[in-house]
């Protein structure tokens, strides 16, 4: 029978070899470097920059793009003929290993035995007998041999032929890889194969495959270690490890971006290397700050540029690896991440935090790493509504006796700060808590309540910016609007509550000095701010629930008695102050000039929504004033100031944005969006109130008066913009002698003008909007109603307000 000898190929893989070094010669020339270039691109992570020359960048022809265009074109190539060498190798190791295992059954005969002629010793034979009983057993063995070894050959034949069938699948590939280019595809089986390194990365960026396996994950974790704790001086192996997680960094960045998810080796990756680092992970951040390891010896704090890539690489890899929408998840976090929000602390009772000590270091450790990630990468919503429910228990311990962590540090709200930067960042994380959508974690988490009355009553180095966090995701542009509205309605009910545990007692009454929320935090007022400017127009309108608070059907509810309590909040800071009182202007002129545009019909549809909102801005500007100060007359001057601060700021306001719409004409024209345009203002402004208070010329205060005159000289203001009113016709005493605010606003008239003011608005208006008078007396139904409902308990402050006298409304 024929011996063993499969098919074999021509090709050389030590020449293709060296046609994939041409490759990198051309890139290398493209490059403008010189040297061994597959190690240089495919080492390490680094930025195409660093790829190319000087001499090459100065070229006044250089242009990037081309550079990577053509360089990724010269790589991939060589990548897919390293791929075709790795496959022709293959197959020659596979044939050799058929051939050597045919070598090997042809010495053992294949396997087939003789045997034995020699019978039992009390047999006796004759030579014949012997011989004839040999014959046979040659015979036999020869014939078992040959179906043996014909058995081999079938299976090596076959193994052989399957070899030369994957060489050809391969080569059909490579083939197919050169024609289509690289593809992203493409480019991510030569990276997962080992074909290419780091090249793609290094050139395209963030986009490119990343040559990261679990497999390596443990190896690099345990290399690391030994530079964190100050074993190893960092070298080029450090940098290379902190690169790949840079690196990793970016791609978790444009993958988020997307909506896309992360290669699951990369988490896969992440995982294995966090597990690896273990308690490392969190004590290392806190000795990094000061540079001082556990042995006294410098770490990378007395490098700060190495820290900080470092704990940048290390924090972001964290939020990365817990973002579900990533691929991620709160379980695939490392063990010692997770402890922090288990069982096995239990929460301190009667003031004592005694054996707690390592929790809050651990928290502030875990906020040093995260407050270094990068600002545009998001945590998981699990764990970063773990993250925010923790909080308030560590507060307690910044104000505790045990109050040092490691390197003779001291806890402070900064820790929590940064860790609310980064857990805030997650929109459902932020809807988790405010709703109260969710488990607090372990013995260390709190419920919604007691979140937000920390959250909203401490007083914040930052003033509140980072807290704030939990709420300024809510007025933005492109914000899902349910989440943002259940969300919104669940915090007006929370921080509304009143009672004493509720958290509006606690807002309107902090431990601080009896200040209220926002005089201690200005951010957090400022930021509730922007979501009652948002939601005007439910804050303005009639509900069949006078009592309810929610959000359904697309629809924000709330009660009225919460209206004005979360207006109060909002007063607590001038700045906002003035910010809501210019976006209750604005309103109330838009729906002025609406009614005017309309043909001045209509009146119950524009005039009491306008009051209503006016009525709750008064009563929560006043109920804040009584509360600060105490003294019912002091409080009214003090509103009045506020409110006065917000027109003159809104003059500015409404010049820019009708004054930018051109000439109005006969066409209906609105001052565009309320929120938007007076959140771009307040952009420029940064709430910064008038240096000087504005005082009415006349020195009244702000009363009911001026409310019904101000509509009057805006409806005449909308008249004369929509070409109702010829600017000829109106008298001197209503003219600014300004073409862009042609009108006075009620505060710009003369006090001894404002009779003659009146009659000339009376008149003008008789004609461009014959239901004005129906107007002002819904909006003085409307005001005095909700004016009433809340004048009751402090009927002092409101009596310039409430012209009929002071009645609770049943509603209340």
């Amino acid at each position: 029978m024929a011996g063993f000898d499969p098919r074999d190929t021509d090709a050389e893989p030590e020449l293709i070899d060296r046609s994939a070094e041409s490759f990198y010669s051309v890139a290398g020339q493209i490059l403008g470097r010189s040297g061994e270039l597959e190690g240089a691109l495919n080492g390490a992570a680094m930025n195409f920059s660093d790829l190319v020359s000087s001499q090459i960048q100065g070229q006044s022809k250089y242009n990037a793009e081309d550079w990577k265009t053509a360089s990724e074109a010269a790589v991939y190539g060589a990548g897919v003929t390293k791929g075709w060498a790795g496959d022709v190798r293959e197959f020659k190791r596979k044939r050799q290993e058929l051939i050597a295992q045919w070598d090997a059954a042809e010495a053992k005969d294949f396997g087939a035995t003789k045997a034995k002629t020699d019978g039992p010793s009390w047999l006796i034979q004759t030579p014949d007998e012997v011989h004839a009983r040999e014959v046979q057993a040659e015979q036999q063995f020869a014939r078992d041999r040959a179906q043996k070894q014909a058995e081999t050959l079938r299976r090596l034949n076959g193994e052989a032929n399957r070899a030369w069938e994957w060489l050809q699948e391969q080569a059909q590939l490579r083939g197919t890889q050169l024609k289509q280019g690289p593809t992203p595809r493409n480019l991510k089986h030569l990276v997962e194969h080992g074909q290419l390194g780091w090249a793609p990365y290094n050139i395209r960026g963030a986009d490119a495959p990343l040559p990261l396996d679990p497999k390596m994950a443990k190896a690099d974790a345990e290399t690391l270690r030994r530079y964190l704790e100050g074993e190893l001086p960092p070298d080029a192996d450090y940098a290379k490890i902190i690169a790949a997680l840079t690196a990793a960094m970016h791609q978790g960045i444009a993958r988020q971006r997307d909506g896309e998810r992360l290669d699951p080796k990369l988490l896969g990756y992440l995982e294995q290397f966090y597990g690896e680092l273990g308690d490392d992970l969190l004590v290392t951040a806190v000795f990094a700050k000061k540079g001082i390891l556990p042995n006294g010896e410098k770490g990378l704090g007395a490098k700060p540029w190495l820290q900080n890539d470092t704990l940048r690489a290390l924090g972001s890899g964290l939020l990365m690896l817990s973002n579900e929408k990533l691929g991620g998840g709160y379980e695939r976090l490392p063990e010692t991440v997770r402890d922090l929000f288990g069982d096995d602390y239990e929460a301190p009772h009667n003031g004592t935090v005694k054996g707690l000590e390592n929790w809050p270091t651990g928290y502030a450790a875990l906020a040093d790493l995260l407050g270094h990630s990068d600002d545009r990468l998001t945590g998981g919503k699990e764990f970063s509504t773990n993250l925010m429910a923790v909080t308030p228990m560590y507060l307690k311990f910044v104000d505790s006796d045990i109050n040092g962590i490691a390197g003779n540090e001291k806890l402070s709200d900064r820790s929590a700060s940064s860790m609310l930067w980064v857990a805030t960042r997650n929109v459902e994380a932020n809807h988790a808590i405010l709703t109260g959508d969710y488990k607090p974690p372990g013995e260390m988490g709190s419920e919604t309540k007691d979140v937000l009355k920390t959250f909203y009553s401490h007083k914040w180095d930052d003033k509140g910016a980072a807290a704030a966090g939990l709420t300024s995701w809510i007025h933005k542009d492109g914000v899902d609007e349910k989440l943002a509205g259940e969300a919104t309605a669940a915090l007006i009910e929370t921080v509304t509550e009143p009672g004493g545990d509720g958290v509006y007692t606690a807002l309107t009454d902090t431990s601080s000095k009896k200040q209220s929320m926002g005089m201690i935090n200005p951010e957090l007022s400022r930021s509730f701010a922007n979501v009652a400017i948002k939601y005007l127009d439910d804050f303005a309108a009639l509900q069949n629930d006078p009592k309810q608070t929610g959000f359904d059907g697309g629809n924000l509810e709330v009660a009225y008695g919460d209206r004005a309590r979360f207006f109060e909040l909002v007063a607590g800071d001038k700045g906002a102050a003035q910010h809501l009182a210019a976006g209750v202007e604005v309103f109330e002129r838009n729906n002025l000039n609406e009614f005017v545009v309309d043909g001045g019909e209509g009146a119950a549809e524009y005039g009491a929504p306008n009051a209503r909102l006016r009525a709750y801005l008064d009563a929560g500007l006043l109920n804040e004033a009584m509360d600060r100060t105490g003294n019912a007359n002091e409080a009214a001057t003090d509103a009045a100031t506020r409110q006065r601060n917000a027109k003159h700021f809104t003059s500015g306001l409404l010049k820019e944005t009708v004054g930018n719409l051109g000439p109005w004409g006969g066409v209906a024209k609105t001052v565009i969006g309320v929120s938007n345009e007076v959140y771009r203002y307040d952009v420029a402004s940064g709430f910064k109130a008038p240096s000087v208070e504005i005082h009415l010329p006349n020195g009244k205060q702000q009363s009911r008066t001026d409310l019904t005159q101000e509509s009057m000289l805006s409806m005449v203001d909308a008249a004369v913009r929509d070409g109702k009113i010829p600017l000829k016709d109106v008298p001197d005493v209503l003219r600014t002698g300004d073409e862009g605010a042609p009108i006075k606003r009620h505060d710009e008239v003369d006090g001894a003008d404002r009779d003659k003011a009146r009659d000339a608005a009376r008149d003008l208006l008789k004609a461009a909007a014959p239901e004005y008078e129906a107007l002002l007396d819904d909006q003085e139904r409307a005001y005095s109603d909700v004016l009433n409902g809340f004048a009751a308990d402090t009927p002092e402050a409101y009596q310039q307000y409430v012209r009929k006298g002071v009645q609770r409304p049943s509603v209340w």
